[in-house]
């Protein structure tokens, strides 16, 4: 049904289409960004994505802006990476309520429901889990909190998301589409490791720094950003800041043969290639030693 707004005016009532006026500032803006800009720009762009997801934020509640060209390719394959990477993210290690959260709940059965080996590679290692929190109550001083095992399934969705969100922001700061023949390299910091100051010894020189902020509402304590580059621009630095619980360091380049610094394979992507598959596990069953956290989340999502 089209949707209307009623206008009174002297002379009767004007309907204006909103559905039509949507549509104008959608076509506007694919005119002004006609291509892609996860894909190196190799395919038109005909959907407007936004970046941090609306997912991200509590109540799915997201001021305006940071809004990107995308191909439906694009949009639809980076989906499932943005579910795992916003549940790692909202999930903080010190706050037991979380699991709680009716939103945290629902998307953990959309994670499962789509790939039940992300849950149970997660919460399967409870041995391991344990002696990495003893670990870290050493170092922190402190043991109320809880520890999600990242593994190479995890890890290969948190690198997509961290690729997209740098091809987004070198895209808003230059304006400029990364090529396929560029490169993202990524550092993850989350949870107790970001908490207790683990963080890239690096420097961001005359960067821009901000949040999404639609009039006097901002979102500061789920989302920040610091950016710069490089005069060319060939080069860029991004670091986002999610809920106070993860910090995200990105390199972005437009030449990966310039790139002189050695690099993770696991933590780099290409434009064009960013949204990688992970290696499939082993077994789908629920583990002997698997821990009560594991086990209450795997119900979660059946």
């Amino acid at each position: 049904m089209l949707e209307v707004r009623y206008l009174r005016q002297h002379d009767g009532v004007q309907l204006i289409s909103l559905m039509g006026e949507r549509s104008l500032r959608f076509r506007r803006f694919i005119k002004s960004h006609p291509y892609c800009c996860y894909c190196g720009g190799s395919k038109p762009a005909v959907e407007i994505d936004h970046a941090p997801p609306k997912v991200m934020f509590i109540g799915k509640a997201r001021p305006d802006g940071f809004v990107f060209p995308a191909c439906s390719d694009c949009n639809r394959a980076s989906s499932l990476s943005e579910m795992v990477s916003t549940m790692l993210f909202r999930a903080k290690p010190f706050d037991k309520a979380y699991s709680e959260d009716p939103s945290l709940v629902e998307l953990i059965r959309s994670i499962s429901s789509n790939d039940k080996s992300i849950i149970l590679e997660m919460f399967y290692n409870a041995s391991g889990l344990t002696k990495e929190k003893i670990r870290l109550k050493k170092t922190i001083g402190r043991s109320d909190f809880e520890l999600m095992h990242i593994g190479p399934i995890v890890r290969t969705y948190l690198y997509n998301f961290c690729a997209k969100m740098a091809l987004a922001a070198h895209y808003h700061g230059t304006k400029l589409i990364v090529p396929p023949s560029g490169i993202v390299v990524s550092d993850v910091r989350i949870g107790p490791e970001f908490i207790k100051g683990e963080l890239p010894d690096i420097d961001i020189p005359a960067a821009q720094v901000g949040t999404l902020q639609q009039g006097k509402w901002d979102v500061w304590d789920q989302f920040a950003y610091r950016a710069a580059q490089t005069e060319s621009p060939d080069y860029g630095l991004y670091q986002f800041v999610f809920h106070h619980n993860v910090l995200i360091t990105c390199f972005v380049h437009t030449d990966q043969k310039r790139l002189v610094a050695p690099w993770d394979e696991e933590q780099a992507r290409f434009p064009g290639s960013i949204f990688l598959k992970p290696p499939p596990i082993s077994s789908a069953k629920i583990p002997t030693d698997a821990s009560a956290s594991f086990r209450s989340f795997w119900k979660m999502g059946s």
